[in-house]
């Protein structure tokens, strides 16, 4: 052994070291409590198929969703629990739930319109000098029968 095939050896145990940040868990799948899905079976589940055709989304997709996530509505970057198995990758109908239910979380209110400015209502008052009309905000979206 020369020290080109030390130095490989040891560096290859240092990268299959578990506490390496490189190595990290890819979710919280039970497969004790779960029941585990191929991801061309959850590629299938009624959640994923197209409400237009009823095609079930690509396998692809499914994969991306894992690996890069996806944006939440609040802009929280959310990824499918999955777990790595000999025969390939595998999620579970509860990691899918997890998923759409980060997807959908809830964003905080947003505060109502406050007064306006001094700006704004001086602008107002340009347009009434002027001779146009302002529509007041009341009743907005109310519709009359």
């Amino acid at each position: 052994m020369n020290a080109g095939d030390f130095r490989r050896a040891s560096t290859f145990a240092v990268l299959s070291d578990t506490n390496t940040p490189h190595r990290r868990l890819r979710g919280v799948i039970s497969t004790q409590s779960e029941a585990l899905l191929s991801l061309s079976q959850a590629s299938r589940e009624p959640c994923f198929r197209s409400p237009r055709t009823g095609k079930p989304i690509h396998v692809s997709q499914l994969y991306r969703w894992i690996r890069r996530g996806a944006r939440a509505a609040d802009g929280a970057l959310v990824r499918l629990e999955a777990i790595k198995l000999p025969g390939g990758l595998r999620t579970s109908r509860e990691a899918i739930a997890r998923f759409i239910g980060a997807l959908n979380a809830a964003l905080p209110p947003t505060p109502p319109p406050g007064p306006l400015s001094d700006s704004q209502s001086g602008d107002e008052a340009e347009l009434l000098a002027a001779g146009f009309e302002i529509a007041s905000t009341e009743g907005v979206g109310d519709e009359r029968v």
